[in-house]
């Protein structure tokens, strides 16, 4: 007694669908979290049809879709950061390339603050993607390809401003990657 069925799962997927729960992974959060509540009232001796019904009661009017608005909000912006990150990095790059070929001063500085932004970015178009799809593999691997750019953009700073080390940050980039 206390675990749902496969039947009974559906019956919840379908009632958190019709709560207006359209984004998966936070269906998916929700389906788990009710389920686990129904499970517990059952454990204290109620039926599948008490526990639902008690559940199923307590949850505010519109509660799902506030949930699913917020958490898109918040998601929004996370994505928005990095967009605005990858935007700036490409002005600064941009920036940089006139700048050198113009033989002005301050193109290297432009160059390494715009692979800054650019890991800036990365780490943030990570972070999201790795908190919108957790429970999902590939965040290792993922995880590695990001950080093994950000070693490579170092690496080629190191370079461009002649400092020791450069050639074994791009050797272990690669070996990250």
């Amino acid at each position: 007694m206390g675990k749902l069925t496969n039947e009974q799962r559906n019956r919840l997927r379908d009632f958190l669908q019709g709560q207006g729960l359209t984004f998966k992974p936070l269906l998916e959060e929700m389906i788990d979290h009710v389920m686990c509540d129904i499970e517990d009232r059952m454990e204290q001796g109620r039926s599948f049809q008490q526990a639902w019904e008690q559940t199923v009661n307590e949850i505010p009017k519109n509660h799902f879709q506030i949930i699913q608005k917020e958490t898109m909000e918040t998601i929004n912006k996370r994505f928005t950061l990095a967009q605005g990150l990858s935007y700036l990095s490409l002005v600064l790059l941009f920036a940089s390339l006139m700048f050198k070929t113009m033989h002005w001063p301050l193109s290297s500085e432009f160059l390494i603050l715009s692979f800054c932004t650019i890991a800036a970015s990365l780490l943030t178009g990570l972070l999201t993607g790795v908190y919108v799809s957790k429970g999902k593999k590939g965040a290792i691997r993922v995880l590695a390809v990001v950080a093994g750019v950000i070693i490579l953009l170092a690496g080629y700073a190191f370079k461009l401003l002649h400092l020791p080390g450069a050639d074994q940050l791009v050797l272990l980039a690669v070996l990250v990657t």
